[in-house]
């Protein structure tokens, strides 16, 4: 169900045919869309007619997967934090980090640390 600002339901994600998460967003989704839209046109150079999506959904319950390729990343490859922010879309590793902290409060590094013990 769609409130203006948000989808409110389920969302089922799933990667080469299989389920790779499933997050409530009522509960899971950070940012809404005006804020993620404000966001985009403070740091971003948009032109009329851009399309903006929402991006990923974070769960917040770590037994339901992930909806968020960035973070499955992380956990799964050891690849540099700096290739995972270029292939999510970010222009610099400086922003990914801010965006992430902002979303889970942790740095990249320190989520990536916690969850690979």
């Amino acid at each position: 169900m769609w409130n203006g600002e948000r989808l409110r339901g389920v969302l089922l994600v799933r990667l080469n045919g299989e389920v790779f998460g499933k997050a409530d967003t009522a509960v899971d989704m950070t940012f809404d869309f005006p804020t993620l839209i404000a966001h985009a046109a403070r740091t971003r150079p948009l032109a009329a007619g851009s399309i903006i999506g929402s991006g990923t959904v974070s769960n917040r319950d770590r037994t339901a997967g992930s909806t968020c390729l960035a973070e499955r990343r992380m956990l799964d490859s050891d690849d540099p934090l700096t290739a995972v922010a270029i292939d999510a879309g970010f222009a610099t590793l400086q922003h990914f980090s801010a965006a992430f902290r902002e979303a889970t409060g942790e740095s990249p590094s320190a989520w990536r640390a916690k969850r690979r013990r």
